[in-house]
């Protein structure tokens, strides 16, 4: 079965190439006739002294009026009707045999290769891991299947997974990008804890690992939620980015692991790979699958322009893929509650502009944080702004780590404000995750955002702000 090609990344895929703006040319443009000749444009304007004058054609002639007539004229034809297209990659049944069960392999199709990652770290981190591996998997011509969402870092290990259509709209990244995007639940039974037992013996699943020699994450990973026996096999020193690691967190490029990967003439076809870490469960050294491939995990993944590519306006997986991971409207339904609540509306006002503050500080101690002062400078920038947008008073709302009661005092004394979690017990009626996943929604709404340096959750709620909405944006760089 043949995948079809990508909606909105066809110019990502050839990113350096000038010929691939014309896909963003009206589909009516792009197949018009070669005799169809544009008029020559006059030079005119401020520059060269001339005035803009429309350019007039010759009119096209009148038809001569209807000889009259005494029957009735006929009704008018009704509107045409144009049927919704529909799209097999729409739907995740066509990519799969069948109803899923305790084995991934019985819904795998034979004629389908698929690929997928295994993502740890705090929420935002787990975001750019999933998006890289779905690009992963369209260059590569595979069909991605998307982990869930694993506890760590913020969130306890006793919290259960949570799947990556909770939070996004999968089935409107489907359309955008124009390709199939599974999860995890679409090919096997996932139960809700990983403490919880499983029916099954474990699956032998041969994968690679990228992080250069350091053992693959532990217990906590998505791999042991899912009952799998796994085993490591380090990638080829070239397809790091540079040519070689240098340490645990050397990232590799797309193109080098999708040519890896890649189902026909795959890069070092037919080489002998030894294994780098067998299973810990069984003892089995198993090389990686060719149905399924795998990795430890995909953040460690750029083009070979930059590092840590999502820093960057121009990032191709933040725009092929990251742009388009827009929350569910249930989540937007209770970000937008929560922030009319912190504003003092009713259910029935809209939200009015505003800037919205991350202020980064639990776990960044050790690492530098800035005063309150310097995102005060921020904000008034974005403010200013703003304005010249038409924008004016926009109210400020403010979301941090920080427990210090000071350090709240001083944010309402600068006439901001805050939804808070702990008097409106979020967590308690909903679970660890949504406190900090609510929060970053309600970043996405907002006209203007003002972040923390060095968070990726600062990262994203920037680049949202800036793609989705226009907005400005500003990074506050931490001091020790």
């Amino acid at each position: 079965m043949s995948l079809p090609k990508p909606r909105s990344v066809l110019f990502l895929l050839a990113f350096a190439a000038l010929a691939g703006m014309t896909m963003w040319l009206p589909k009516n443009f792009k197949n018009a006739p070669s005799s169809i000749k544009l008029p020559a444009q006059s030079v005119c304007g401020p520059e060269s002294g001339e005035l803009c004058t429309p350019i007039i054609q010759d009119p096209l002639p009148v038809p001569p009026p209807p000889e009259p007539s005494l029957a009735p004229a006929p009704p008018p034809p009704p509107p045409p009707t144009f049927p919704k297209e529909k799209f097999d990659w729409e739907d995740p049944k066509n990519y799969v045999t069948g109803t899923p069960g305790t084995s991934f392999r019985d819904s795998l199709r034979q004629d389908i290769n698929y690929v997928t990652a295994f993502c740890l770290g705090g929420f935002s981190n787990q975001v750019i891991c999933f998006a890289n591996l779905i690009y992963l998997g369209i260059l590569s011509n595979r069909v991605p299947v998307v982990p869930a969402f694993t506890p760590s870092h913020h969130i306890s290990y006793e919290e259960p997974s949570l799947p990556f259509s909770a939070v996004f709209d999968i089935d409107y990244l489907r359309r955008a990008v124009g390709y199939p995007i599974l999860e995890w639940s679409d090919i096997k039974e996932v139960p809700a804890h990983r403490q919880d037992p499983y029916p099954a013996a474990p699956e032998p699943l041969g994968c690679w690992t990228i992080r250069a020699g350091e053992f693959p994450y532990g217990p906590a990973s998505f791999w042991e939620h899912l009952h799998l026996d796994t085993s490591f096999t380090d990638v080829p020193d070239d397809t790091y980015f540079g040519g070689k690691p240098e340490d645990s967190y050397s990232f590799t490029t797309f193109w080098k692991l999708a040519a890896l990967i890649f189902p026909k003439d795959p890069l070092h076809q037919g080489r002998t790979y030894d294994v780098r870490w067998p299973s810990e469960k069984t003892g089995l050294s198993i090389v990686p699958d060719q149905h399924m491939s795998c990795f430890d995990t995909s953040y460690y993944v750029s083009t070979e322009a930059n590092i840590f590519e999502w820093e960057k306006a121009w990032s191709p997986a933040w725009r092929s893929i990251g742009s388009n991971l827009h929350f569910t409207e249930e989540m937007i339904a209770m970000a937008t509650n929560n922030l009319r609540h912190a504003f003092g509306l009713s259910s029935l006002q809209s939200l009015p502009p505003f800037v919205s503050v991350h202020v980064r500080r639990g776990d960044f101690k050790d690492i530098g944080f800035a005063p309150l002062a310097d995102y005060e400078v921020a904000v008034e920038e974005v403010i200013w702004e703003l304005e010249l947008q038409g924008i004016r008073d926009p109210e400020v709302f403010v979301s941090s780590d920080e427990k210090s009661a000071e350090f709240w005092e001083d944010v309402e004394g600068m006439g901001w404000t805050r939804y808070d979690h702990d008097e409106q017990k979020t967590e308690e009626k909903y679970g660890e995750w949504i406190p900090p996943i609510i929060d970053t929604v309600m970043h996405s709404l907002a006209s203007g955002f003002v972040g923390s340096g060095q968070s990726t959750y600062s990262l994203i709620a920037q680049r949202r702000v800036e793609d989705w909405h226009e907005g400005p944006t500003r990074i506050v760089k931490l001091t020790r």
